[in-house]
């Protein structure tokens, strides 16, 4: 919420058909229409864009286009007449880098700049690797995660696509499938990790992966360190990490656990249950663009002492400096939405769900259990509790939607209640009535 402002309500974001994507720095921002879809069992979110930066970044792109253009006209006559490799090589690399970006911030015109495929054939013999995009079809499960920035109240929703050929990131023209975790097929073009998506559908008689919100949640903890890694933070110690997790309620929110957290919320029908593991020194340094990679380190350093075959949630914890996403900011916390495919050296594709909690220096150990009941809130299928802003006033006219605030509800554990209270005073709501009857299923009885 604006300084001084008030709400209109919170609102607890249930996926009621389509979001419309728009663009921040190399990343996608999804915005949901409210309400709720007794079909749709999942939910994702959405950020508030300054007009300001919505107008330089569409700046930005049309420059990017419009060199991209240039280039082809180059290319497509080049391609005509006999190529020269070296100099086809600078003018592709030059435009794989442009077309990389463009994809981000303007998946549809990136589709609509791909050269042709009669010039990209006859250029491919003398591309240097990697710098023609590939126009097809891909098949896999798309996948969803949430990014939290606590501190500029924000998050960042990123769509994946898993398949044989590996995982690539998906920004959409249109409109992405109604529900993550779901078997796709995908038109549009590729280039590097990237697929710029012209049509996405989902595969027939294929059901989503999911994992029960009820009952003992099995959560393996993988404790890990890297090599640059500065120490924990202070208080957070082996056992600290079980009674965060897996404790009894203590009646003091300092010292209570997710456990415990989740029995009262469900009024019994959820606990957390499970295992602390590591920690285990990894054998490089991953920054926080490349946190898949870091989960499956973290999977195949653990994999010889964990059975992951009992566990459907895996929470990685790790200390760090710093943990910046490109485009974004400075990462509190990652959660995927609901369960997606994890893979173990030992015992193949399994199914789970996957918190990254990083640990800051400054990070104070009595009043972190926000953030684990929050991202794990992710992992369950949730997405944020925001409210309606209307600056000074607390309601504004009917005409006016008023500008959504992210994290805007102070009730809830997914909105702000948790963060927004003073250190010397922790406090954080329970999940939303609305998450709790549509996505959780803890008012069913």
């Amino acid at each position: 919420m604006a300084a001084g402002g008030q709400s209109r309500g919170a609102k607890a974001h249930i996926w009621t058909g389509l979001p419309r994507m728009r663009a921040e720095g190399d990343n996608q921002v999804a915005s949901f229409s409210h309400g709720t879809s007794s079909a749709a069992r999942a939910l994702l979110g959405l950020v508030c864009l300054a007009g300001s930066a919505l107008g330089q970044q569409s700046s930005q792109g049309g420059s990017r286009a419009s060199r991209i253009a240039a280039l082809n006209q180059e290319l497509s006559a080049t391609a005509d007449a006999s190529p020269i490799p070296g100099r086809i090589g600078p003018l592709l690399s030059q435009r794989a880098a442009l077309l990389w970006d463009l994809i981000a911030s303007d998946p549809a015109r990136a589709l609509a700049l791909a050269l042709p495929r009669g010039v990209s054939e006859r250029l491919r013999a003398s591309a240097p690797s990697g710098t023609l995009e590939v126009q097809g079809e891909w098949k896999g499960m798309a996948e969803v995660t949430i990014a939290d920035d606590f501190e500029h109240h924000r998050s960042l929703t990123q769509w994946h696509l898993r398949t044989t050929q590996g995982r690539f990131e998906m920004f959409f023209a249109g409109r992405p499938p109604r529900q993550p975790n779901v078997a796709v097929s995908v038109r549009g073009i590729n280039s590097g990790s990237r697929l710029a998506v012209a049509n996405i559908t989902s595969e027939a008689q294929t059901a989503p992966l999911q994992c029960s919100t009820t009952g003992v949640q099995n959560i393996a903890v993988l404790v890990l360190t890297m090599p640059s890694s500065p120490p924990f933070p202070d208080g957070f110690t082996p056992s600290f990490f079980q009674q965060l997790f897996f404790g009894p309620s203590t009646g003091a929110l300092a010292t209570d656990s997710v456990n415990s957290a989740w029995r009262e919320m469900s009024y019994g029908q959820t606990s957390a249950a499970g295992q602390i593991f590591g920690p285990f020194p990894l054998a490089q340094d991953y920054d926080c663009d490349h946190l898949p990679d870091l989960a499956a380190a973290a999977i195949d350093a653990a994999d010889s002492t964990a059975d992951f075959t009992q566990f459907t949630r895996v929470a990685l914890m790790f200390p760090v400096q710093e943990c910046a996403l490109s485009g974004f900011g400075e990462l509190g916390g990652l959660g995927s939405v609901g369960c997606q495919t994890i893979s173990s050296p030992s015992k193949g594709s399994l199914t789970a769900s996957i918190a990254w909690l990083p640990l800051y220096p400054y990070q104070l150990a009595p009043f972190f259990l926000g953030i684990p009941v929050h991202e794990l809130g992710h992992n369950l299928g949730l997405n944020h509790d925001s409210s309606e802003d209307f600056g000074s006033v607390p309601l504004g006219a009917l005409s006016d939607p008023g500008a959504l605030a992210e994290y805007g509800s102070p009730f809830s554990a997914m909105g702000a209640a948790w963060f927004s209270n003073a250190a010397d005073a922790p406090a954080f709501g329970q999940y939303s009535a609305e998450h709790k009857g549509n996505i959780l299923h803890w008012l069913d009885s």
